[in-house]
């Protein structure tokens, strides 16, 4: 009964959970599971200075995979799907 006490916050953090980023970090290669939310999706990896150095807007599958062709280093994913935007941190050693 301790999960529902927290009301409509845990809706939110169920969303968040479905979306799995791997390996992380990695050599540049990973594998995104969308979970349902897979219909148009849209993933855009950042820098460590905000450039954009991935962008693909036509992800129509579940599970989809991305080669990172940068310098090892932090870099920012953000995943739109549905109208939501997820943002996570991936590694590239």
């Amino acid at each position: 009964d301790g999960d529902r006490s927290r009301g409509g916050d845990g809706e939110n953090e169920e969303e968040v959970q479905e979306i799995k980023i791997y390996p992380n970090p990695s050599n540049g290669e990973f594998s995104i599971d969308l979970g349902h939310d897979k219909n148009n999706s849209i993933i855009s990896i950042y820098d460590s200075k905000g450039r954009l150095v991935y962008h693909n807007e036509n992800i129509t599958d579940t599970k989809t995979h991305i080669k990172l062709n940068e310098a090892s280093g932090i870099y920012i994913m953000s995943i739109t799907t549905n109208q939501k935007t997820i943002t996570k941190r991936i590694i590239k050693h």
